[in-house]
């Protein structure tokens, strides 16, 4: 796996290659847009770092004239954005210092906690220091807490993959609440809703609850229940949907359902009869359109949905 620093002169390159008059193939910088997520994050910031910067008056000129020479004649040094210090070098005009700080995708060493929230409908990839990547699902929580003897990751809400890098020297080590997901190799999932489960997708990772300690190995996933008694999980796979913006239900009760897709809609879903809450779901769907989903789960139960305010009552 490419170093961090290496992604991120990799980036600079096409983005001077891009807003500069150097050639652009974009056939190529598309295959590597696509091969990683975090050349896609790095590559992101950096162009809205660059497009910040084009709009700001640096040389008392017009924004007009201060974007012609940002699009045509800049060649930047892409590879310091996103740190708390960056200089932008012109063929018209030397830039001055600029002091910014950026929050959301941190790739410096961290000591304090970092707090990383993904928004309600959204999913949101994030490097971290060491080079491992998480993977949010919507409407979710984590609190990240580095430092030269351990990396910990407090999940606070929601839902999680992790991809971990390579420190013997510092494991890697995921928490929610009394449960406790110690990586022994490189990825995982962590899901909280409906219920707590632990999804291996390579390698293994130690698992402690506060009545047992066991080891999951890749291929298998587990349940922990409310009784912190721990559950083989069937067709592992369907409970990894949300990664590739798909929903699975295998007769799984109607409140479950309902807590899988909440986090992708603004309106807060209610099951008007509570009677109905163990009713089996089966279905897989393209999680395009939240709403359509939970209108088609409805009519295949003969409910109907009914919106007031801000509230969707299922009756």
């Amino acid at each position: 796996m490419d170093s961090i620093e290496h992604v991120k002169q990799q980036a600079a390159n096409w983005l001077n290659a891009k807003y500069s008059n150097q050639s652009f193939d974009q056939s190529q910088f598309a295959a590597w847009y696509n091969a990683d997520a975090r050349h896609r994050i790095v590559y992101n910031d950096m162009e809205e770092d660059w497009h910040m910067i084009a709009q700001i008056d640096l040389d008392g000129g017009s924004e007009q004239d201060n974007n012609k020479t940002a699009s045509s004649n800049k060649i930047i040094d892409f590879t310091r954005f996103k740190s708390s210090w960056f200089v932008t070098s012109s063929l018209a005009a030397s830039f001055v210092l600029f002091a910014i700080s950026f929050n959301l995708f941190n790739v410096s060493t961290n000591i304090k906690p970092s707090e990383f929230v993904s928004q309600l409908e959204i999913q949101q990839d994030i490097i971290l220091n060491d080079n491992s990547i998480v993977d949010l699902n919507a409407s979710s929580k984590i609190e990240v807490h580095f430092t030269k003897q351990q990396r910990l990751i407090k999940i606070l809400k929601g839902d999680a993959t992790f991809k971990v890098a390579k420190d013997n020297s510092r494991p890697f080590v995921v928490e929610y609440k009394n449960h406790k997901f110690t990586a022994l190799g490189t990825a995982f999932t962590v899901n909280t809703r409906p219920k707590l489960q632990l999804i291996v997708t390579e390698h293994t990772v130690k698992l402690e609850t506060p009545k047992a300690s066991i080891v999951v190995n890749e291929g298998q996933g587990v349940e922990i229940q409310h009784s912190a008694n721990i559950k083989p999980l069937d067709k592992v796979d369907i409970h990894l949907g949300w990664m590739n913006n798909e929903l699975t239900f295998d007769a799984m009760p109607l409140s479950d359902v309902i807590a899988i897709i909440q986090p992708y809609l603004k309106e807060q879903i209610y099951l008007v009869n509570m009677g109905l809450a163990d009713q089996p779901v089966s279905g897989r769907f393209e999680l395009k359109d939240p709403l359509h989903i939970l209108n088609l789960i409805a009519k295949g139960l003969n409910l109907k949905i009914k919106k007031r305010d801000n509230k969707l009552l299922i009756i």
